[in-house]
């Protein structure tokens, strides 16, 4: 009775493999989520987190600004300081995150 599972068991472990092989190789000729762009841009030789070259901890919050404007990602900053003023605003307790284009610390 186990004799047909011991000439199973090896088939669908080939299976496995192959079809995990396949994915892989499929998968990889795809490009990159856009999404994910900014944890790959600008942080080939920096420690993991890493956005866009920013690494929490290391990179200064007055450098910060100057490193996104690389990407053009000002616009979006100084929109989600606006969003972060008029919550901060609505919801009492809260600080935002982000102010007139710097990074603040929360305390």
């Amino acid at each position: 009775m186990t004799r047909p599972y011991l000439t199973l068991i090896p088939i669908l472990a080939l299976l496995c493999l192959a079809l995990s092989l396949a994915a892989r190789a499929l998968g990889s000729t795809h490009p990159p989520n856009p999404a994910l762009r900014g944890f790959v841009e600008g942080c080939e030789d920096k420690p993991q987190p890493c956005w866009y070259g920013i690494v929490p901890g290391v990179t200064a919050i007055e450098d910060a600004p100057s490193i996104l404007a690389q990407y053009r990602l000002n616009s979006e900053l100084s929109q989600c300081s606006k969003v972060c003023q008029q919550k901060s605003g609505s919801n009492k307790g809260l600080k935002p995150l982000v102010q007139h284009q710097h990074f603040r610390l929360m305390a």
